[in-house]
Formats: structure tokens, C-alpha cells, sequence
């Protein structure tokens, strides 16, 4: 075998070893999200609790259908909505209260995309935050575009909304 031949073969074999733990680690790496039909990603929360009431609040707007979020809401507090969303001032509201002005909002709307946005870093443990860009159309044709911030909280044996916010 030539020198040449032979200095090609040992570099290599010292570069497979590193090919290899490349692929390894870039084969370990969490996704960044699975691709949906909506043209977004959805962020896949690790605890399952968690996502089942993130699929709530998704199929509650993708459907305009207040009545889905129940299962959601808190049980044991009233919920702090700040947002112009609900038509009504910033307040704290019973669940009840919010599903009627929820029912109010989705009168006449459709939903074009509801697109779960990246988690911010360095969430709490006792505490959650689903930011989702909403992008609806009214009665009249107009298509409205608005952020949303649900802060969510373990209630029991469940995860549950404690606030609303649109975000500007």
C-alpha cells in the first residue's frame, strides 16, 4: 500500500468514530415540533396532562366552540383574563362567566389557523405558559390576527387555565 494510500485510510478510520457520535447526538436531540396540517408545528409538551389541555385550548378555537374549553378552566379559582378578546375590561371571571363571553366571541368567527408558538425558556415547574397565534375571520369577511398567552397551572390531578392574555 502507498504512503498516501495509507495516511487516507487512517484519517479515515479516526473520523468515523466522530460521524458516528454526530449522528448519535443529532439523533438524540428533542424536535422541535411536529408538523400539522394548519401549515404550523405544534411543541409537544413532555407530561401528558399537559398536552391533553393544550389539545383542548387548540380544538376550542380551531372549532369556535366554548363549550370544548370547559374541561380546561379552573375549578377552584376564577380566571384572570387581560385582553381585549372577550370584549369586556380586564378581570378575574368564574368559568361560567368566561365560556358566555367566549360563546359571544366565536359568534359569526372561523378560525383560518391556531398556531401553538415555542415555549419560553425557563418555565416553573408549578406553572405553564401556551402562547398561540390566532388568526380568525369575522362575520363580515375581515381576518383578524391576534396572540394569546394561557398561563396553566396543576389543579389536582389535572393541568388547568389560571389566565388569559392577548399579547400585543
Amino acid at each position: 500500500m502507498t504512503r498516501a494510500k495509507q495516511v487516507l485510510r487512517r484519517a479515515l478510520l479516526a473520523a468515523v468514530p466522530l460521524v458516528v457520535l454526530s449522528l448519535l447526538n443529532t439523533l438524540a436531540q428533542p424536535r422541535g415540533g411536529d408538523a400539522d396540517d394548519r401549515g404550523g408545528t405544534s411543541q409537544r409538551p413532555p407530561d401528558p396532562r399537559l398536552q391533553r389541555i393544550h389539545d383542548t385550548i387548540e380544538r376550542t378555537f380551531l372549532r369556535c366552540d366554548a363549550k370544548e374549553l370547559r374541561p380546561a378552566l379552573s375549578r377552584r379559582g376564577k380566571i384572570y383574563v387581560s385582553t381585549g378578546l372577550v370584549g369586556t375590561s380586564d378581570g378575574y371571571f368564574g368559568a361560567d362567566q368566561l365560556l358566555l363571553l367566549l360563546r359571544r366571541l366565536f359568534v359569526g368567527r372561523s378560525t383560518i389557523r391556531f398556531t401553538a408558538l415555542p415555549a419560553p425558556p425557563g418555565q416553573r415547574a408549578r406553572e405553564a405558559v401556551l402562547t398561540a397565534r390566532w388568526l380568525s375571520r369575522d362575520a363580515g369577511g375581515a381576518e383578524q390576527e391576534m396572540r394569546v398567552s394561557f398561563t396553566l397551572a396543576p389543579e389536582g390531578s389535572r393541568w388547568s387555565i389560571r389566565e388569559i392574555r392577548e399579547l400585543k
